[in-house]
């Protein structure tokens, strides 16, 4: 099993018009195969086996594929014009790193919908089997694991967004805050005071009523 999830590593690709790469099916498409196929055998030691494989490569393997991209960060807009032609490269890394991201949050996602599946095919395939049962269901926590290790991964990959796109972009817009007089002159207090007075006097006059 682990060889075919890296295979879907290898083989990884991304559809235009999608926000996720072939990764996400491919490697889930695997590990429900492999999983669900071992439970039908029967065999408890090889339903364990099987799943214990499935949320190791998911922790090490498929962290590490959605690291490379993260690691690399998210650029920084350009400032400068001899910085314009990396612009290119800079949209590819952009596109690489995005993609991790929506990989991570569906793969955290799929892989908790792929535990509750195996919880169900495991408890009426073991039922007679109380010891197997509770030692499946340990195997099975790896998976709860497993989604806790890709949202590791995905809060990595927020935080660096977050560093690398927003946060500039607000420093500009909290700089002209800071250097901006807040406090009013005596004209503008006068001038809002007076503003107050009239929409209160409008105020009373819409509510009393008109008697002809």
């Amino acid at each position: 099993m682990r060889q075919s999830i890296i295979k879907a590593i290898n083989l990884e690709s991304k559809d235009s018009t999608s926000l996720v790469s072939s990764l996400v099916d491919d490697v889930c498409f695997v590990i429900q195969k492999c999983v669900k196929r071992s439970i039908g055998s029967g065999s408890l030691d090889t339903t364990c086996a099987m799943i214990n494989n499935a949320g190791s490569s998911l922790s090490v393997d498929v962290c590490a594929q959605l690291m490379v991209a993260i690691k690399a960060g998210y650029p920084a807009p350009s400032l400068y014009s001899w910085q314009q032609t990396s612009d290119q490269m800079a949209l590819v890394q952009k596109q690489e790193f995005l993609t991790a991201a929506n990989n991570a949050h569906s793969f955290s996602d799929n892989i908790l919908k792929l535990k509750r599946d195996f919880e169900v095919k495991c408890e009426k395939s073991f039922t007679n089997n109380e010891t197997g049962s509770a030692k499946i269901s340990s195997c099975i926590t790896g998976f709860s694991d497993a989604a806790s290790d890709i949202k590791d991964v995905l809060k990595k990959a927020e935080s660096g967004l977050c560093n690398s796109a927003i946060l500039p972009s607000l420093h500009p817009v909290i700089a002209e805050f800071a250097s901006t007089s807040h406090v009013l002159t005596e004209v503008q207090l006068g001038l809002e005071q007076e503003i107050h007075h009239t929409c209160f006097k409008l105020l009373v006059c819409y509510r009393t009523p008109q008697w002809g």
